[in-house]
């Protein structure tokens, strides 16, 4: 049981819970709501914490939990509304996506971008795989992934 009451709980630690949580999600606003949600959480389990660890500890596993919780969600929704470039047929040629969206290849790294490019050319996985002394499988990995980032930086295509 803790030995500290809800309000000096929330001011000895509430900078500290914003910061961890600010590192994990790079945005303000977010962190301000994360943060409640936080200590609304440690409010409904007060009567859990049975002293095996330092409040500070608990506190960072609260939080750390519900920030990958968050995460996870947002991920998931952005998944769904976000047309997945994968749908796209492998026979996908440049001009069709160049009628939609300027793509930066910059955003790639390089091996990645050899690959797309290639890809996006038309040649097959296996000459992909050829060409650059990779297998076959790293190549659709690259591409996968590439997509994924190219559409990514584009919601609107």
């Amino acid at each position: 049981m803790l030995n500290m009451d809800f309000d000096a709980l929330y001011r000895e630690n509430r900078a500290d819970v914003f910061h961890q949580i600010e590192r994990m999600v790079n945005n303000q606003s977010v962190s301000e709501e994360l943060t409640q949600d936080v200590f609304v959480k440690v409010l409904e389990n007060l009567d859990s914490f049975e002293n095996r660890s330092e409040v500070s500890t608990w506190l960072h596993n609260i939080t750390k939990y519900h920030v990958l919780n968050y995460l996870r969600d947002t991920k998931q929704q952005r998944d769904h509304e976000v047309m997945s470039i994968d749908r796209l047929p492998d026979s996908l040629q440049a001009e069709e996506v160049e009628d939609k969206v300027e793509l930066d290849y910059s955003i790639l790294p390089p091996r990645h971008r050899q690959c797309i490019e290639k890809w996006i050319q038309g040649r097959s996985r296996k000459e992909i795989a050829i060409r650059m002394g990779i297998s076959e499988f790293t190549v659709k990995s690259y591409v996968e992934e590439s997509k994924k980032l190219l559409i990514r930086s584009y919601v609107d295509i």
